[in-house]
């Protein structure tokens, strides 16, 4: 079994299935372990793979399993849901059950629940946006500051102009263009360039400039920012991923402050 094969350099992978193939031919069991959107790289780098490899997908959590944390959390607290406060609470989670705990704990906390309730008691709504905003991380502004730098400090960038007033370079252009998707957590080339209309108040930057940031962010995610990287790149497929929800979710929450 090999862990994290999305890890492997795309030429160490060939050497790796190539020495496999005659192996796996005999009937040998390989397991390959990757992010969802990697999950065919054996194929893609061996052809010859095609029609031997079966995937065994593990999903992210779906509406129903984030709903459940919450209503068996409720239900040990002896609070109630009677605004309705759950869905809200799983729409912004990202399909994140870590993000989900996070999210009903300091519900809990902003109506003064701290152990179970002697008597049933009733969740009121926070001020969305605010509570929201407050739980972004910190450590993902810290990846975002990093790609929002790029490869290098320059001074030489073209400053872009934003339709919301101020100006940034492309780095940052690229960045509000992937965060007013949602972001979606999948975003082809053609919706991040629609996107960049939006946001922008002149002509989108060309496709070459777009995927050699995409190329370079994908790249400082994978060597200078510990854990599975937050973004990758799908050359191949002109597809952004965003691989860690906590980042998705500071996309959408953490830069609402951020000044342009």
């Amino acid at each position: 079994m090999i862990d994290d094969f999305h890890y492997v350099p795309q030429g160490v992978q060939l050497e790796i299935i190539r020495g496999m193939k005659d192996l796996v031919f005999d009937g040998l069991a390989l397991i390959v372990v990757a992010v969802p959107h990697r999950a065919y790289d054996v194929v893609r780098v061996e052809k010859e793979m095609t029609g031997r490899v079966a995937q065994l997908e593990v999903g992210f959590w779906d509406d129903g399993d984030l709903r459940e944390i919450a209503d068996r959390g409720f239900d040990a607290l002896n609070v109630s849901d009677e605004n309705g406060l759950i869905s809200r609470l799983v729409d912004e989670a990202f399909q994140s059950p870590h993000l989900m705990q996070e999210f009903c704990r300091e519900l809990c906390k902003l109506n003064g629940v701290t152990e179970t309730s002697d008597g049933m008691a009733v969740l009121e709504a926070p001020d969305w946006d605010d509570f929201f905003a407050r739980l972004a991380p910190d450590t993902s502004k810290a990846a975002f500051d990093l790609l929002a730098r790029g490869p290098r400090q320059r001074s030489d960038r073209k400053a872009r102009t934003l339709a919301a007033g101020g100006e940034t370079d492309i780095y940052g252009a690229v960045l509000r263009a992937i965060a007013k998707t949602g972001p979606l957590t999948a975003l082809t080339y053609e919706q991040l360039r629609g996107s960049l209309r939006e946001v922008l108040a002149e002509d989108a930057p060309q496709r070459h400039e777009v995927t050699r940031v995409l190329e370079e962010m994908a790249k400082i995610a994978k060597e200078q920012i510990e854990g599975e990287p937050v973004v990758d790149y799908d050359n191949e497929l002109a597809t952004l991923h965003i691989s860690d929800p906590y980042f998705a979710y500071w996309l959408r929450w953490g830069t609402h402050n951020q000044e342009s």
